[in-house]
């Protein structure tokens, strides 16, 4: 829960390892890919990745664990060299690759109030009528309406 705002931040992290000498947790994250090259966080959606990792970082800590600002990308990326798949083997080659982040998640708080303030402007200058007078929580085609309905309870408390 981010206390100033009242918003719920949540992911799935896919491992944390701890470092045995200094007891530091390291976020993980798996990445699979058939791509050409190695793998590597500077293009495509690196910046994205570098991000999810800073995110996780920061919802540990802000839980009272000891994270280490190394995360690491575990990348299988589907082997080009002699074909992908091996039909007489009946599997997939991998080449596995490793990535060390040293991420940075001063940013995560002040983009969470950033991201809140621009709902509460949406839900206030949303012209449907059907957004203001959800009660409850109920599937809906709109992810904004979801959204608006799940958060309102709590957008009453607040004022």
């Amino acid at each position: 829960m981010h206390a100033p705002t009242g918003a719920t931040i949540f992911g799935a992290v896919d491992d944390l390892w701890q470092h045995l000498d200094t007891g530091d947790l390291h976020i993980v994250d798996y990445k699979s890919t058939s791509k050409q090259g190695t793998p590597d966080l500077e293009g495509g959606f690196g910046a994205g990745y570098k991000r999810q990792i800073e995110i996780y970082q920061w919802i540990y800590r802000q839980a009272g664990f000891p994270i280490s600002p190394i995360g690491y990308f575990l990348y299988v990326n589907g082997s080009k060299d002699g074909g992908f798949y091996r039909e007489s083997e009946g599997c997939m080659r991998f080449v596995t690759t490793l990535l060390a982040h040293e991420g940075n998640a001063d940013w995560v708080e002040g983009c969470i109030t950033e991201a809140v303030a621009c709902f509460h402007v949406m839900v206030s200058n949303c012209p449907s009528a059907r957004f203001r007078r959800c009660s409850k929580p109920r599937p809906c085609s709109s992810r904004f309406h979801l959204a608006f309905c799940a958060m309102r309870p709590r957008l009453r408390a607040r004022g």
